[in-house]
């Protein structure tokens, strides 16, 4: 199969540091290629080059048939690329249907944008995503999940042949996050899209991927079919340096430092948590579950 898209010895130095160091790579129609990598792999630089937000020093970029080495964002779209990056880039104040035609409007002769005709299409773009809010509605009183569908729907409506999710379930409920997951797989199936999927979720590469590859040190160590990997593989590849079991790990502790009983913040409620000397506690939580409130309050910026 041709791929959609394809990397030949890409490269991009700053300040004489190598970031990506001769990427070779292939992202094919209707396939969606997960790009893992741990800090400092290269990815963001990757995905700049693809969309036109940095340029390589040397190498090219094939999008179908045409060769570029290199593009700026308004090049890379009209080229066939579109990204969504986990911060969206949406107006609030304006409705649905204005945010999917922002800076391209359709207007009449007499420069007036064409409102009415800018809603039926938003409405054919959401329908075949699977949505049906109203596309008159404010994207401020939209759901998070809604917000990205909106995002979606923008890209798509330049028929892109590479679509570019950076860590698109960031900020996702649980099923929210099934719903996108959903979604990738079909857009890609049906459509025929090249999606690349940025994620440092293993789990989702897992469910959503057909290929992965792993950066490390701006270069590729290796792309392979997700049919052939398990979750160890992937976190081995992420963080070689890693050993032991998490039971091993968790051996390995000292008295204890703090504790937290039924502790109440200005949002966060009855929070009991212990922490001992050589470890390392998590806390997690999706954006507004209350983890800046509790760990300001423990550093004394909060009332308890």
């Amino acid at each position: 199969m041709i791929p959609a898209v394809s990397l030949r010895q890409l490269r991009k130095s700053y300040g004489g540091n190598p970031v990506l160091n001769g990427i070779d790579l292939e992202f094919r129609p209707g396939s969606v290629h997960a790009l893992l990598g741990p800090n400092g792999a290269g990815k963001s630089t990757l995905l700049g080059c693809l969309s036109g937000a940095v340029s390589p020093d040397s190498g090219e970029i094939r999008i179908g048939e045409a060769v570029y080495s290199g593009f700026t964002p308004t090049e890379a779209f009209t080229a066939g690329t579109a990204i969504i990056y986990q911060h969206f880039q949406l107006v609030g104040s304006l409705s649905v249907a204005e945010n999917i035609f922002l800076g391209s409007e359709l207007r009449g002769r007499a420069g007036l944008v064409r409102s009415a005709e800018q809603r039926r299409i938003a409405r054919e773009l959401l329908a075949g995503l699977g949505a049906d809010f109203d596309v008159a509605l404010p994207v401020e009183r939209l759901s998070v999940g809604q917000q990205q569908i909106v995002e979606i729907a923008r890209a798509l409506r330049h028929e892109p042949s590479l679509l570019i999710l950076d860590e698109p379930t960031a900020a996702l409920s649980s099923h929210e996050v099934e719903t996108l997951l959903a979604l990738v797989r079909r857009l890609a199936e049906e459509r025929g899209l090249a999606v690349i999927y940025v994620t440092h979720l293993l789990r989702e590469v897992l469910q959503v991927s057909d290929e992965v590859t792993v950066l490390r040190d701006g270069e590729v160590l290796w792309t392979r079919p997700v049919t052939e990997l398990e979750m160890e593989d992937l976190v081995q590849a992420i963080s070689p340096a890693a050993e032991g079991s998490v039971a091993e790990r968790q051996a390995v502790v000292g008295e204890r430092l703090l504790e937290l009983e039924q502790l109440d913040c200005s949002f966060t409620r009855g929070v009991d948590l212990e922490m001992r000397g050589g470890e390392i506690v998590a806390v997690f939580g999706l954006l507004g579950s209350g983890r800046t409130d509790l760990l300001e309050t423990v550093c004394g910026l909060g009332r308890v």
